[in-house]
């Protein structure tokens, strides 16, 4: 997949920074198989000897996050797309965004901190 990591999001005056990374890639299954195919890789080359285990646990994960992907796309069907908007408390889903076509329109809080304050932005 090609993932843009120059989505970053501001968090105002927060010390949230991710810096270049975006740690909430994770929220896309389909993005979440890459990295199940890349640990289990990563796994099988540090203890050769359960490579094959890994290999399979890692199968059965990426079926489960093709089901999910599949669930998930049906679930969004019923919204007609110009009606899919996320208001959310994080900016933290664009990637899951873009997965299922749904508009971004703000986050409440910059924010999961206890201290952040909603601004007028």
């Amino acid at each position: 997949h090609d993932h843009d990591q120059d989505e970053a999001h501001d968090h105002g005056s927060h010390d949230h920074d991710h810096g270049d990374l975006n740690p909430h890639l994770w929220t896309s299954p389909r993005i979440a198989q890459d990295m199940v195919h890349e640990i289990s890789h990563g796994l099988a080359a540090a203890a050769p000897a359960h490579a094959a285990v890994f290999e399979q646990r890692a199968a059965d994960y990426s079926a489960q996050l093709d089901a999910l992907d599949a669930w998930t796309i049906e679930q969004y069907e019923r919204v007609p797309v110009a009606e899919r908007l996320l208001v959310t408390g994080h900016d933290g889903l664009r990637y899951y965004l873009h997965d299922y076509d749904i508009t971004y329109v703000g986050a409440l809080l910059p924010s999961f901190e206890d201290n952040a304050e909603p601004s007028a932005a």
